[in-house]
């Protein structure tokens, strides 16, 4: 089968949803087309170099069309684009698969109304939390609303990437619940044939002790990933075993009390962006995922390396969780945060490290979803 996904912004070097669905379908013998503006997302660590030109490639056997666009309305958000449609028609595929709501799907009802036989999927990545913040995304998504109400049948699946997208989907584009479908984000299983190796070399090339307890920490911080509440209740956290690794890039207003915190105590340690390679390492080499912010690719991530997971009590966190494979952080304070750190012991521990491995295979593992996403 021809397939075609289009998003409107790709980086090679993550593993985004767009990276590992179009990777395992690929390797399912599909042909597989990923359309995609010349931007990359914007990271604080490519502000700079976001853009590429416009060109055909191939990566990791899926074949990546960099389109030009007339303009970037919104950083990360809403890119319009020169040709799309043209491209498309040149492939000519069986499926185009829409990730998330974006101008093209107007353009796309009168593509399928002359391209009878393409069959359309579309995922959603929106929710209450993320979407609905202000006046503009109240008005954005009612327009969405409308157009779903009008074309939804052109549309044969309807995906959601968690709990709370399939509560938004429903209750503010009306899409019946019967119709949508959760499809987890897809993560990378991590041979756990390989763990212990990795691990040892990890903790000797860093000065970690076998017996330190390695807390891991991730994202673009602050913003919204609750990082000066996990610094604060680390450093009130006094055992002397513990380590608290951070990963990811730092605001510019953050920086200075940021490298304040790193400076105040020498069990944290500041590991900058890492490629996904080495996120992995980490991860695998790591105790427990401690992220009580906003929900994150880095959760799937973390299970599909076999780490437990603390992290909010939202729906996602409790679907994420009901395997036996980590604990939901209740109240947002360093009391409790604190408390629930001390109450982990050592054999509950092992156990979210197993059931995380086992539950990532047979639900989490790209190859399942992009399985999925086609049966």
């Amino acid at each position: 089968m021809k397939i075609v996904h289009i998003n409107g912004y790709f980086k090679e070097d993550v593993v985004y949803q767009e990276n590992l669905l179009t990777i395992g379908q690929a390797e399912f013998g599909h042909d597989v087309y990923l359309l995609s503006s010349c931007f990359e997302p914007e990271m604080n660590i490519n502000i700079k170099k976001r853009k590429h030109k416009p060109g055909v490639y191939t990566y990791k056997n899926v074949t990546v069309v960099r389109i030009e666009e007339f303009i970037e309305l919104k950083k990360n958000a809403l890119i319009l684009y020169k040709g799309l449609f043209k491209k498309i028609k040149e492939i000519n595929p069986d499926l185009i698969f829409f990730h998330d709501c974006s101008f093209v799907l107007f353009r796309a009802v009168a593509y399928k109304w002359f391209n009878r036989n393409v069959i359309y999927h579309i995922d959603f990545h929106s929710d209450e939390s993320n979407s609905m913040n202000s006046s503009i995304g109240v008005i954005y998504h009612f327009i969405w609303r409308i157009y779903f109400k009008i074309f939804s049948k052109q549309f044969s699946r309807f995906f959601c990437v968690s709990p709370e997208v399939v509560d938004f989907v429903e209750n503010i584009y009306k899409i019946p619940r019967y119709s949508l479908e959760h499809l987890p984000l897809p993560g990378e299983i991590f041979n756990d044939d390989v763990h212990g190796s990795i691990k040892d070399r990890f903790r000797k090339n860093n000065g970690f002790k076998i017996t330190d307890i390695l807390l891991v920490h991730t994202g673009k911080m602050p913003k919204n990933k609750e990082t000066k509440l996990v610094l604060e209740t680390f450093i009130d956290l006094k055992n002397s075993n513990y380590r608290l690794l951070i990963a990811g890039s730092v605001d510019e207003d953050f920086k200075e009390e940021f490298n304040q915190y790193l400076k105040s105590d020498n069990r944290i340690f500041y590991f900058g962006w890492l490629n996904p390679d080495n996120m992995k390492e980490l991860l695998v080499s790591s105790d427990l995922l401690v992220q009580p912010g906003s929900l994150s690719n880095i959760f799937l991530t973390a299970i599909c390396c076999g780490l437990p997971i603390l992290i909010d009590d939202t729906p996602q966190g409790r679907y994420l969780t009901s395997f036996g494979n980590g604990k939901l952080i209740k109240k947002k304070t360093v009391l409790d945060l604190k408390d629930l750190l001390i109450q982990m012991t050592s054999k509950e521990m092992l156990l979210f490290h197993k059931n995380s491995s086992i539950i990532a295979s047979h639900h989490f593992d790209y190859k399942n979803i992009a399985k999925i996403s086609l049966s």
